[in-house]
């Protein structure tokens, strides 16, 4: 009978899988492009860069969902350029984007960096990563599927696969309406692990709230996760070898 059940929740996990995989392969409706605004915080050369950045953020800004936000309020996309600056040779350029949907009280923020042998290609490049910042923003999405009692955690089923990395922050969704927000402690593949913020109460997140990226982590915070697992797993080790070692002096 075992078997049979396990078949059984195989064939309903498959059906699931295929449910999920046709609903988004649905063409999505389109949004008119939301209302773009540059502003320069680094100096001259930013200047220049202005209306470059501008058209970079809007052809970019043209595949946005029409499921994300109501069609009769167009969305606001604000960009600074923070950093525009030529060292050894080489441009850099940081563009901070600031998208807010009329929907549900979201502000979605990314940043973008970009290099390059001219300004020109280097401001290209950071408002394209900006934008793929603010896709993960749109599109990485989860649920609540653990929560502790104290309110310390939370487990969501959105991760690294969806581009999600950790000192990430997310709101807490019910309903359509934020009930919270929080941090990004751990980022897996599937699943990712949740500190919420201080003021929140324990008891405000429930399983099953939505969950959605405010404002994604830093690259460097990927490696950062990766430094502490593998400092952890050497600790593990090292604490086996240790129990093993005292247990054969102890039968000696």
């Amino acid at each position: 009978m075992g078997t049979h059940m396990r078949s059984l929740g195989l064939m309903i996990a498959v059906l699931c899988l295929g449910a999920t995989a046709s609903l988004s392969a649905a063409p999505a409706t389109e949004l008119a492009p939301p209302t773009v605004t540059v502003q320069n915080a680094a100096g001259e050369l930013g200047a220049e860069l202005i209306s470059l950045v501008a058209e970079t953020l809007r052809g970019r800004a043209e595949a946005i969902p029409q499921a994300h936000a109501p069609a009769a309020a167009p969305w606001t996309l604000e960009a600074r350029i923070t950093q525009a600056e030529l060292v050894r040779d080489k441009a850099r350029v940081a563009v901070v984007a600031e998208l807010s949907p009329p929907a549900a009280g979201l502000h979605y923020v990314a940043e973008g960096y970009g290099e390059g042998p001219s300004h020109q290609e280097a401001a290209s490049a950071a408002a394209g990563c900006a934008m793929e910042e603010l896709g993960v923003c749109l599109n990485a999405k989860g649920t609540v599927y653990y929560c502790d009692d104290r309110g310390l955690e939370a487990w969501a089923t959105l991760g690294s696969g969806q581009g999600l990395r950790p000192q990430a922050r997310v709101a807490f969704l019910r309903n359509g309406e934020v009930v919270a927000e929080g941090t990004v402690v751990t980022a897996r593949p599937s699943d990712a692990v949740v500190r919420p913020d201080k003021s929140v109460p324990a008891g405000t997140i429930l399983l099953g709230d939505e969950v959605r990226v405010l404002r994604n982590g830093p690259r460097s915070a990927v490696l950062a996760q990766m430094t502490h697992e593998r400092r952890e797993r050497r600790a593990g080790t090292f604490l086996i070898y240790a129990l093993l070692a005292t247990c054969i002096n102890l039968a000696k």
